[in-house]
C-alpha cells in the first residue's frame, strides 16, 4: 500500500493488485476524500466525488535495448455526468497530462546519480 500526496492535500491510497518485479505494477486507487479540503476542487471534478473518480493504475516496463527501458503509465477512471462525451475529452486530456508529469518525476529520479 502506498499513500500518494499531490498538491492541495489531494491524497490517494493505492493498493497493489498485481506485481511482477521488473515488469509490471498494478494498483487500485482510492481518493481519501475525508481529508480533502472542500475548497480544493470544484465539486464536478473532485476525485472520488459523484462525477469523477480514478479507479486503478498500472506501470509497465518495456525493455528497448540493453540497459534502456520505457516506463508506461496507464489508469482507469470513472466519469458520471450527463455530458460524458464532452467531459471525457477534458478528463482524458487532464489525466494524460498528470501521467506525463508523474513519469517525468520518475525519470528524473531514476537518472539522477546518487550522491556519495
Amino acid at each position: 500500500m502506498r499513500h500518494a500526496t499531490f498538491e492541495h492535500g489531494v491524497l490517494f491510497v493505492e493498493t497493489i493488485t498485481d506485481w511482477r518485479p521488473g515488469r509490471r505494477l498494478a494498483f487500485s486507487i482510492r481518493a481519501d476524500t475525508a481529508h480533502l479540503p472542500p475548497t480544493t476542487l470544484d465539486e464536478h471534478v473532485t476525485v472520488g466525488g459523484p462525477y469523477f473518480d480514478v479507479l486503478e493504475g498500472v506501470y509497465e516496463i518495456e525493455p528497448v535495448a540493453p540497459g534502456r527501458v520505457i516506463l508506461h503509465l496507464a489508469s482507469t477512471h470513472r466519469l458520471s455526468t450527463r455530458f460524458n462525451a464532452y467531459s471525457g475529452l477534458w478528463t482524458d486530456f487532464i489525466m494524460r497530462d498528470v501521467q506525463e508529469y508523474i513519469l517525468e518525476i520518475v525519470k528524473r529520479r531514476c537518472e539522477t546519480p546518487l550522491a556519495g
